[in-house]
């Protein structure tokens, strides 16, 4: 949205499900799914396809919507790779392998590891060394972005007019049945195979809240 506000035309590209959008506060932008983009790669205001596309992720589903993209487009894009978590470690969480060894498997046998919604072990990183740049959501990400590619550490967007400091809503804290004294933490994301040590030590947290004395709610 903000993009669009500055001037630019922007289309979001999803896999699928794309009556989701029905989220979004005042949408800007175009939504569409892959397959109808690659189908209209000039689904742009003016008819023409991508200038630049902002890859957010080189898991492999991405990777291989981008290189459709770029085939299907009357003239290539450039490409920016984004980076929200440590790929390797996923690879290595989701299957039990260390990376050295999925790298030397045998494309069947990896195939029945790994799904479009992970990383390829090899093709992930082929992909960041052909981007253009990348962007990256945490500092300790700028680690995996190849030598002699640009980057740049690009923080979650929020929009200030809705995500702000109000006073507590008396009526939503009765549906929620909580206490006076009582806090909240809400955790806005959701609990995989990667993140269980972390949210461990949330529920630890928030025990220990309650064991001394703060009611607090999860």
């Amino acid at each position: 949205n903000t993009l669009c506000a500055g001037g630019h035309a922007c289309v979001v590209a999803v896999p699928g499900r794309k009556e989701t959008l029905e989220h979004v506060h005042q949408p800007l932008f175009i939504a569409a799914t892959y397959d109808e983009l690659l189908a209209r790669p000039g689904l742009f205001p003016d008819g023409r396809s991508a200038d630049v596309i902002h890859a957010w992720t080189p898991r492999e589903g991405v990777r291989k919507f981008t290189v459709a993209y770029q085939r299907a487009a009357a003239q290539p894009a450039r490409v920016i790779i984004h980076l929200e978590d440590n790929e390797r470690f996923l690879l290595e969480s989701v299957t039990g392998r260390s990376l050295a060894t999925l790298r030397a498997t045998e494309a069947t046998a990896l195939a029945g590891l790994l799904n479009d919604s992970l990383p390829d072990p090899v093709r992930h990183e082929t992909f960041l060394r052909v981007a253009d740049a990348v962007t990256h959501i945490i500092e300790p990400l700028r680690e995996f972005a190849p030598g002699g590619v640009p980057t740049h550490l690009l923080f979650p967007g929020v929009d200030f007019t809705l995500y702000r400091p109000q006073v507590a809503d008396a009526a939503l804290r009765a549906e929620l049945k909580l206490a006076d004294d009582e806090k909240v933490i809400v955790f806005t994301g959701s609990n995989t195979f990667a993140n269980e040590p972390e949210m461990r030590e949330l529920y630890l947290a928030v025990a220990l809240l309650n064991q001394r004395g703060q009611r607090t709610r999860l």
